[in-house]
């Protein structure tokens, strides 16, 4: 996000507040489970885009507080601590998330339903 300060400055982050006003409405939306998850931890450990969608589960210990972050472009893949608002959020995208079988966290809640919409055609 470009934005000008309050002292004329152009800036590309996000302020604090900024950051509550995105995860409150990814709650708001649709899939607010599933999104509000991966935008809080997406924001806590730094993750690209590309490295948040290929978090695995088995890359969650939510026993220990710890997640593996999986680093591309040559940076270093580290296990980093779970803050308590983050073990929470990810207790309730897990229950969503149900048993899928998929190997990765973040999945497509209507993958089911968009495959049977496609293969109907």
């Amino acid at each position: 996000m470009l934005t000008v300060d309050e002292s004329g400055l152009d800036r590309k982050f996000l302020t604090e507040s900024e950051v509550r006003e995105l995860l409150q409405a990814a709650k708001r939306n649709r899939h607010g489970t599933r999104d509000y998850c991966m935008l809080l931890i997406g924001y806590r450990h730094g993750y690209r885009v590309s490295e948040l969608i290929d978090v695995r589960m088995s890359d969650i210990d939510l026993e220990a507080g710890r997640i593996f972050v999986r680093r591309s472009k040559g940076s270093l893949s580290t296990s980093q601590p779970l803050q308590g608002d983050e073990i929470r959020a990810l207790r309730a995208w897990l229950r969503v998330r149900g048993s899928d079988p998929s190997p990765f966290l973040f999945v497509a809640i209507c993958i089911l339903r968009l495959d049977i919409e496609i293969s109907s055609r």
